[in-house]
């Protein structure tokens, strides 16, 4: 997973040395940051916009180069341990400062997923991945023919 700027990533890992050479720190986003997949994230920013019908993944040939890459999916927190975190009232404000306080102090529970990081995304999330991205260019993308099939009789 990638951030700018500040703020929580529980899963952020400097030792991780993930170059990307179109995110690098600038002064309007802040500095790039790495971390490993954090399923508690990703379900959560799935659940708060309503759901996905499907997911497209990028860099799937930097996760087939990193053994060491791990899932996320709970937080330690003090002596709770979470697997979900429950989207807020839309505009709560007072929510998601201590929301932002509570992830401030979490620390990853980590997994040793399995290779196929599509199938872990799909699990995690529930929706497929019909979009997988092995390098820069269009000829390293490859979508699920189920999901092509549609595109193309729609």
């Amino acid at each position: 997973m990638t951030r700018h700027g500040p703020g929580p990533f529980v899963t952020e890992d400097p030792t991780l040395e993930l170059a990307d050479t179109h995110n690098q720190n600038n002064p309007w986003q802040g500095p790039f940051r790495v971390g490993h997949l954090d399923g508690v994230a990703l379900s959560y920013a799935i659940e708060a916009a309503g759901g996905v019908h499907a997911i497209a993944l990028n860099h799937l040939d930097v996760a087939a180069r990193r053994p060491d890459l791990k899932i996320c999916r709970a937080y330690q927190i003090e002596d709770r341990v979470l697997t979900r975190l429950t989207p807020g009232p839309p505009h709560d404000l007072e929510y998601q400062e201590r929301l932002t306080a509570m992830l401030l102090r979490a620390r990853p529970v980590y997994d040793d997923p399995d290779d196929d990081w599509p199938a872990v995304v799909e699990h995690e999330i529930g929706a497929p991945v019909t979009l997988r991205s092995y390098g820069p260019t269009a000829l390293d993308k490859q979508m699920s023919r189920a999901f092509a099939s549609t595109r193309t009789t729609s």
